[in-house]
């Protein structure tokens, strides 16, 4: 889909306040690059056992300025990569419909600032051919909505499971399995 056709399905208002939002939280990030490519390394080891190759497509929804791309280069990782940002042009990830498939998604601390984590994990399903790859803050061990003003949504590991995901516990900001990393191999479901 081109940005024509997108910026045909979005109202103007709600696409502006979205792309403001979006720079208003990036411009506040505190973390530096090197502490938040711990997450990006547990995500692309998920890649690999999923059997990213070369040349697959990725899209990374929710990834702000394409950073993990920037995480994929340096690691020698040749894919189509893509991000779906309300950062990059307006989208409103709560009322996102996809209109391409990609082999892999991906979405890196994102889940927790929408409204329908349920919704979220669906339209990923639709639009991977091979998997998705998600990270969150885990309710279990933190209190994700105190981390950050803009966390509304707490996703355990049974909302992962019920929508076919496989969950694990993972220390990707401090300590003590603080993160999930969910994943799903849509691979074995077609039968590669």
């Amino acid at each position: 889909m081109n940005k024509a056709e997108r910026t045909e399905v979005i109202d103007l208002s709600s696409r502006q306040a979205t792309l403001e939002s979006c720079k208003n939280y990036i411009g506040n990030r505190h973390s530096a690059y090197e502490f938040r490519s711990i997450r990006y390394e547990a995500v692309l080891d998920s890649l690999r056992l999923l059997g990213i190759k070369s040349g697959d497509t990725i899209a990374d929804v929710g990834g702000a300025d394409g950073e993990f791309g920037k995480y994929l280069s340096e690691q020698g990782v040749d894919v189509q990569y893509t991000v779906i940002d309300g950062m990059i042009d307006g989208t409103d990830l709560n009322r996102w419909i996809p209109k391409e498939i990609y082999d892999f998604m991906v979405s890196i601390e994102v889940i927790e600032h929408l409204e329908s984590p349920s919704s979220f994990l669906e339209t990923l399903d639709s639009s991977a051919a091979k998997g998705v790859v998600l990270t969150t803050p885990n309710p279990i061990v933190t209190d994700v909505k105190a981390m950050d003003a803009t966390h509304i949504s707490e996703v355990y590991p049974a909302d992962f499971y019920k929508a076919g995901y496989k969950v694990y516990p993972a220390i990707l900001f401090f300590e003590n399995g603080d993160s999930l990393l969910a994943i799903k191999d849509k691979r074995s479901m077609i039968g590669l």
